[in-house]
């Protein structure tokens, strides 16, 4: 599946975050609980969706990615913001806030 429209929140009022990972990837480890924390404090506000940089490899190319993990937001289906590595939850409440 590529990256749709849809996929990307095209014709939503809600925005999508789009997290890009590796298996075995050590700062995606890294990242994961801090993920995990703001995707439950952004429930309902907020579409995630989580890929395998490997395996949705051809999204992961049309979107540029080249470092995991890479978070994308998306609001209407347009790009707002990326976040590249591991980064801290205050980062990454203010790259979704930006999309509020």
């Amino acid at each position: 599946m590529t990256h749709s429209a849809p996929a990307r929140g095209a014709g939503s009022e809600k925005p999508v975050v789009m997290l890009f990972s590796k298996h075995g990837c050590w700062a995606c480890t890294e990242f994961e609980p801090t993920y995990r924390r703001v995707k439950a404090d952004y429930a309902g506000q907020v579409h995630f969706i989580e890929k395998d940089a490997l395996a949705d490899g051809r999204d992961a190319a049309d979107l540029g990615i080249t470092e995991a993990p890479t978070l994308i937001l998306f609001v209407r289906g347009r790009e707002r913001g990326r976040l590249v590595g591991a980064a801290n939850a205050d980062e990454v409440r203010r790259l979704i806030n930006g999309g509020l």
